[in-house]
């Protein structure tokens, strides 16, 4: 009975203590309206797209690529042909 009662009094203690908050990673002004949102992607996409091609390939990915498998993601396993 006293371990039923330490295990929900633990657990209550862990479920209402505040979880550390990440950072946003959002611009500090960020878009506002839907041509200001669209403007965005466009210039990050072009950002991207090295060869101009209108797909990013991998070696375009770069950072994003590398976090992704840092973290244990495959970005390209659903999209590849192998």
């Amino acid at each position: 009975m006293k371990t039923r009662i330490l295990a929900a009094a633990a657990f209550a203690g862990l479920a209402s203590a505040p979880l550390p908050a990440q950072p946003a990673g959002t611009p500090a002004n960020p878009p506002s309206t839907r041509a200001e949102m669209q403007q965005s992607i466009q210039t990050r996409f072009a950002a991207r797209d090295a060869n101009h091609d209108g797909f990013l390939t991998p070696d375009e990915l770069g950072e994003i690529d590398r976090y992704a498998s840092d973290s244990g993601i495959d970005l390209w396993r659903e999209s590849s042909d192998v």
